[in-house]
């Protein structure tokens, strides 16, 4: 998929395509990764599908790990374990210590794939065609889209199998994951809908990974807490993203959360009280 780029990606593949015909080359205007997966879903005709950005690879022997798990044990999905390759190449292997794991129960399934750092990405994990091109990826939403799509996918399949395996090598970049992030509305925005999510499949069980999944929701609603004021969003705005982001279990774990919705005093005065001591802050540096 040439989703626009204009740095010779195109010949690169074409040059591929010429050399192996199983490969096809499709070139679309650029509308960004959720558009040039949701291309690639309509015109996929494989019985499995699978996901790379452009900057990973895969290990040689990828495909036939995934698909002699999938003809062993049955399942709608493999997941697979991965490496973190940073900006010096250094390697931070995503290994863990078990034997292969098949799960039929979707918490169960979920609970591991958090516990382990697996979690619900899609670039490390094989799904059946008829369970992918069922789902498209949101293309309004740019943080979690992966996710989201991965959570839909857990959701419709009757399977899941685990490989300690790494076959995946994954480049990460400077500043972590919210690095390229910087819209509150949207980082708060995809945390609710990643907690409804977990919440949805979890049920009532594994509340160890309930808390620990709590935990980073409220963490990241701290941290677009902290951009609203940072990027001097305005008393309006901040008053629409009160609204609509109330927590969603009624509590709030960080101090960020717990000034910005206070109900003990009026929300203008809990906003001046913390512009004052933002501003006092910074004149102290």
């Amino acid at each position: 998929m040439n989703d626009g780029s204009k740095d010779g990606s195109l010949a690169i593949c074409q040059e591929y395509a010429e050399k192996d015909k199983r490969i096809k080359v499709i070139d679309k205007p650029n509308g960004g990764v959720s558009s040039a997966r949701n291309r690639g879903l309509e015109l996929a005709q494989g019985e499995w599908i699978t996901f790379m950005d452009s900057d990973d690879w895969l290990d040689e022997d990828a495909f036939q790990t995934y698909y002699e798990a999938a003809q062993r044990t049955g399942a709608d999905i493999i997941k697979t374990g991965y490496r973190k390759i940073n900006a010096n190449a250094n390697v931070n292997d995503n290994h863990f210590e078990w034997q292969e794991v098949a799960l039929m129960d979707k918490s169960d399934a979920l609970a591991l794939l958090q516990s382990t750092g697996y979690y619900a990405f899609v670039c490390n994990m094989l799904v059946k065609a008829e369970i992918a091109k069922a789902i498209r990826f949101d293309e309004a939403t740019p943080w979690l889209e992966d996710q989201f799509f991965g959570y839909e996918c857990l959701l419709r399949a009757d399977k899941v199998t685990l490989l300690p395996k790494m076959v995946y090598n994954y480049r990460i970049h400077e500043g972590g994951s919210l690095s390229g992030v910087s819209d509150p509305f949207v980082i708060a925005g995809s945390a609710k809908k990643d907690m409804q999510y977990k919440l949805q499949i979890l049920g009532d069980r594994n509340t160890e990974t309930q808390e620990a999944c709590w935990h980073t929701y409220h963490q990241w609603m701290a941290q677009s807490i902290d951009l609203l004021y940072r990027k001097g969003y305005s008393y309006k705005q901040k008053t629409e993203f009160r609204q609509a982001f109330m927590p969603l279990d009624g509590k709030c774990e960080f101090a960020e959360e717990r000034k910005f919705f206070d109900n003990t005093k009026p929300f203008w005065l809990n906003d001046v009280i913390e512009r004052a001591k933002r501003v006092i802050k910074s004149s102290r540096v």
